[in-house]
């Protein structure tokens, strides 16, 4: 239970040393909401917008692939992966691309008429337009600023930077010149009222550093990590600027994929019609030499006299024709490869090459053919990724190249096969007619180069289908939106950490103050020096030097009455003689004139006969209170034999009982003054004559004045002067204590604050609580102001 009473009280007297400070608070708050108020007053609102895109992706499934019923004539292509768009619209090029075409490099703002600040950007409603008469190229890596001010008459444009007129228009549209570029400037019509007499901020900022500073803003990531659906947030201080950009994004987006999809179709157009102008001539040759051969021979139809021998020919016929196809195909294959030697160009597609593996190879070397030309868009021949692409697509050219020559090879050789067969089936059909045979060799020859022809022709209109009906691989959800809430800076926030700052600062300094503070605060900072304690007395007012008649119920008079008891249990009674009590401490200036003084007063007001004797020999402080005479006192005595204690006393004027001796003279040597027994004999002698002796002497911790006539004194206060006194000094009355020089010894704290360390003092013995309770109801009371300058160092 005791434990827990000492925590509480812990507890009190923390929280009282931080409610003390209530005005620091009351400042701290004022300064940091009214800090939050300006900040919010004029702090960009932030707004954000936000769309969702879908995206084809071959691991999370997403958009229905339109093309699907085209399936069988082999293009589609694959599903884009969603990271990758991610990466695309995250990427500076694309951004670049999109602020180029909007303009949002461009801003114009107005300025504050009072606050003579930028306030609000003005984006679809501005008063005006400004436009650079030449390339856009010579100024994309500039930054600058105009100054714009309206009036009904005229227009003025200035330097921000250099603070200096440009040119003044006096009309509704102009040009100017600015760092030898020409401008050309277009107010609104029709031209707002509300606009005129304003200052406007016309900024150019570079392409690219407006890129950065939008991607910075823009966040593009996965919205479920089971679903191929990605969203686009945007911060920025224009709500339909940032819609604009993240639609700009999705629609460039879209064309780009679109325009990829279609480049290979178009390579793939121009090689089938190149290859179809061709075999038309071809086709040509062959039918007019079959006209020629059936006028010459004047046939009309072909005989069908083995019919049996035919049905084979016929079977192998087919076998020669496709495989004359697959064998034309390749040799236009390894033409195209011989007359197209570098990597910059699309191998084409989809020609019906039964062969996979070389199918295979024809799409992602096309693959990394798009992929090379877009970096070389924004980068050199020179960049790693280009150079380790360029080695990836000679390897791939090569490896394709031996396979077509080694398939070509082969079909050849099938080729040689099956014309052997039908040789020999030639053989057996000897019978028929030798023109029959040649005709056939003819129509052969027609049928080949027909079925050619159709079939470049059916794939040519499967690649216009291909183009036509190519799509993006991203669909959009929803356009992009916002709320209209700002996001930033977010009031409540602000305000609460303003108030939270409020309470920090203060409580910090606090805080601080007393980790730093080592300066004796109560009676809690004598336990470690193991010193006994007999009160504690309050701060006086500035101009109260003693006590008087009019004090005596002050909190002063109240303290001195509660120590004065506290001495009578600390000394013995003594009937014969009267008592001498000695007050002294570590250094100057802790008060103990000024208690002596006082004290004295208080035992005179129990009709006990007192006397206060200044003993400090060296800096006599009595005199300077009581404005006693300097020319006789204890000095004088020690000195003089001949000099009567009744020539050095001076009764009280104030209180009847009471008497003072100064300390007389400053002599040359106060310590060896002290040491002669006419020293001592003086306090036996005012033993003797008093109640109380009470003797103001010097610092201990500063001169042996005192510890030469300690023995005397039946009770030694040692006044420790509050927050004056260093902790560590006390290690000097705590040797003195422990060894015995003191005697009978008990420290006295003087001028506490006690409104700051009401909880702090006088446990144990129940002072600093209840002074001025019941006492002091007829004194004036004082306002703050008088109390904050009524305080005094005694």
């Amino acid at each position: 239970m005791k434990e827990q009473e000492e925590e509480n009280i812990n507890l009190n007297e923390i929280l009282d040393k931080y409610l003390a400070k209530w005005k620091w608070y009351l400042v701290a708050l004022t300064l940091t909401v009214a800090v939050a108020f300006v900040y919010l007053r004029f702090a960009t609102v932030i707004y954000e917008s936000k769309a969702l895109v879908l995206v084809k992706d071959d691991k999370k499934g997403g958009l229905t692939d339109e093309l699907s019923l085209f399936s069988d004539l082999g293009f589609g292509g694959a599903l884009s992966n969603v990271y990758n768009e991610i990466e695309v619209f995250r990427s500076r090029t694309l951004m670049e691309i999109v602020v180029d075409s909007l303009a949002l490099n461009e801003k114009i703002s107005v300025v504050g008429n009072r606050s003579n600040l930028v306030r609000s950007e003005l984006y679809e409603n501005s008063p005006f337009s400004i436009t650079y008469q030449g390339n856009k190229a010579m100024i994309n890596d500039s930054l600058f600023e105009f100054g714009v001010y309206l009036e009904k008459d005229q227009i003025t444009v200035s330097d921000i930077k250099e603070n200096q007129l440009i040119k003044e228009i006096n009309s509704s549209e102009g040009t100017f010149v600015f760092n030898d570029n020409v401008f050309h400037i277009q107010l609104a019509e029709p031209l707002e009222e509300n606009w005129l007499d304003r200052e406007y901020r016309y900024q150019w900022t570079p392409i690219r550093d407006a890129a950065l500073k939008y991607q910075e803003n823009l966040k593009v990531a996965v919205l479920n990590k089971d679903a191929s659906v990605i969203s686009l947030v945007l911060k920025g201080p224009v709500i339909n600027k940032n819609n604009d950009l993240i639609n700009g994004l999705i629609e460039t987006r879209r064309k780009l994929n679109v325009e990829d999809k279609n480049q290979i179709a178009l390579n793939t157009s121009s090689f089938i019609n190149d290859r179809l102008k061709i075999i038309t001539s071809e086709l040509v040759i062959v039918e007019s030499e079959g006209e020629t051969f059936k006028t010459d021979q004047r046939l009309v139809d072909v005989s069908s006299d083995a019919a049996a021998l035919m049905g084979k020919e016929t079977e192998l016929s087919k076998n020669i024709i496709q495989t004359g196809i697959q064998y034309n195909l390749i040799t236009f294959m390894v033409d195209y490869f011989k007359e197209y030697q570098g990597v910059e160009t699309l191998i084409p597609s989809n020609l019906g090459l039964e062969d996979r593996s070389i199918a295979e190879s024809i799409l992602n070397y096309n693959t990394l053919v798009l992929e090379r030309n877009k970096l070389l868009a924004t980068t050199s021949e020179k960049n790693p990724s280009v150079i380790q692409i360029t080695n990836q697509l000679i390897n791939l050219r090569n490896s394709l190249e031996r396979s077509l020559n080694n398939l070509k090879e082969a079909l050849n050789i099938e080729l040689k096969t099956l014309k052997a067969k039908e040789a020999e089936l030639n053989q057996k059909i000897s019978r028929i007619p030798e023109f029959e045979r040649q005709y056939r060799e003819i129509l052969r020859q027609q049928e080949i180069k027909e079925a050619l022809y159709l079939y470049l022709l059916q794939k040519r209109e499967e690649n216009e289908i291909t183009m036509v009906a190519s799509i993006s691989d991203t669909k959009v959800i929803d356009d992009a939106f916002s709320d209209g809430k700002p996001v930033s800076p977010k009031k409540t926030i602000i305000y609460l950490g303003a108030i939270l700052m409020g309470l920090l600062i203060p409580t910090g300094v606090v805080y601080a103050q007393s980790l730093l503070d080592n300066k004796v605060k109560g009676p809690r900072d004598l336990e470690p020096f193991d010193l006994p304690f007999i009160g504690d007395t309050p701060e006086a007012e500035k101009d109260q030097k003693f006590l008087s008649k009019e004090h005596q119920r002050s909190s002063l008079a109240e303290s001195l009455r509660m120590i004065r008891t506290n001495m009578s249990f600390m000394m013995e009674q003594k009937k014969e003689e009267g008592q001498v009590i000695m007050l002294t401490s570590t250094v100057s200036g802790e008060g103990k004139s000024f208690l002596s003084i006082n004290l004295g007063f208080s035992l005179a007001q129990t009709e006990k006969k007192t006397v206060v004797v200044g003993f400090d020999l060296r800096a006599p402080k009595i005199v300077d209170y009581l404005d006693l005479p300097k020319n006789i006192g204890v000095s004088n005595y020690i000195v003089n034999s001949e000099l009567q204690i009744e020539e050095m006393l001076q009764p009280s004027e104030i209180q009847d009982n009471l008497y003072y001796i100064s300390s007389g003279p400053i002599p040359p040597n106060p310590g060896e003054l002290l040491l002669k027994d006419r020293a001592k004999e003086l306090i036996a002698e005012l033993k003797k004559r008093f109640d109380y002796v009470i003797i103001d002497t010097a610092p201990v911790g500063m001169v042996v004045d005192t510890m030469l006539i300690a023995d005397q004194a039946d009770l030694l206060l040692y006044v420790v002067r509050y927050n004056y006194l260093n902790k560590n000094m006390l290690r000097v009355a705590s040797e003195k204590h422990k060894s015995g020089k003191l005697g009978n010894m008990a420290v006295l704290i003087n001028g506490v604050d006690f409104k700051k360390e009401r909880f702090s003092y006088g446990y144990g013995y129940g002072y600093g609580y209840g002074y001025g309770y019941g006492y002091g109801a007829d004194l004036k009371k004082k306002s703050w102001l008088e109390k904050l300058s009524g305080k005094s160092k005694r």
